[in-house]
């Protein structure tokens, strides 16, 4: 079992991607437009993912300084992170 602080650690980072995810979501229930299934790529094939780490890579340099710098993450949190759910 996890100490308390790996758990209340990984708790507030799922914590805030939910609500993260939540406010996006919650834009689109009123378009009827967005019923429908999409794809997850662009017409030419180019995943839609890219295109938001390429943003991320052009504004903050990496996906862990975005995380430093706009989700609150730090460094010893990203490390913790890593070392719990990476092998």
């Amino acid at each position: 079992m996890p100490n308390r602080e790996a758990s209340s650690l990984s708790e507030c980072f799922l914590t805030t991607i939910i609500d993260a995810a939540a406010q996006l979501f919650s834009r689109y229930q009123d378009n009827p437009a967005y019923m429908t299934p999409q794809p997850l790529q662009e017409a030419d094939g180019t995943p839609f993912l890219k295109g938001a780490f390429d943003e991320i890579d052009a504004k903050w340099g990496s996906v862990d300084a975005y995380l430093e710098k706009e989700v609150g993450v730090t460094k010893v949190d990203l490390a913790r992170l890593k070392a719990l759910y990476l092998e």
